[in-house]
């Protein structure tokens, strides 16, 4: 179990299929040590290396929303960026405008670094 780091897993997630069709199994956020963080369980059956733990700081802004009536959580479609210094997320994105954040993206993160562990 090896973890990558920042471009680097900015470049595998953009590149390979691991988060489309995944499931998000868990979403915890934690404060440690005076900082925020955002860590994402994903699991993908269709995938050789089924599970990401996703580890997100330097947190700018998240917004996650659930209701009973919707699937928890699979990830049809996601929009992941490098924008101004930071990894944009969206795993409900407003798939009209897909190379540049939208007001109509969803389920988002913003944030500075990011730490993937694939298991």
């Amino acid at each position: 179990m090896e973890s990558i780091f920042n471009v680097e897993l900015f470049s595998k997630l953009s590149r390979e299929y691991f988060l489309l069709n995944s499931k998000i199994e868990g979403i915890n956020i934690e404060m440690m040590n005076g900082k925020l963080y955002v860590i994402i369980h994903f699991f993908n059956p269709f995938t050789s290396v089924s599970r990401l733990k996703l580890s997100i700081t330097e947190i700018k802004e998240y917004a996650f929303y659930y209701q009973s009536n919707t699937h928890f959580y699979n990830v049809e479609t996601f929009k992941l960026l490098k924008y101004k210094d930071m990894y944009y997320f969206s795993f409900d994105p407003d798939e009209e405008v897909m190379d540049v954040p939208s007001e109509h993206d969803n389920d988002l993160i913003i944030a500075g670094k990011m730490e993937g562990c694939f298991q």
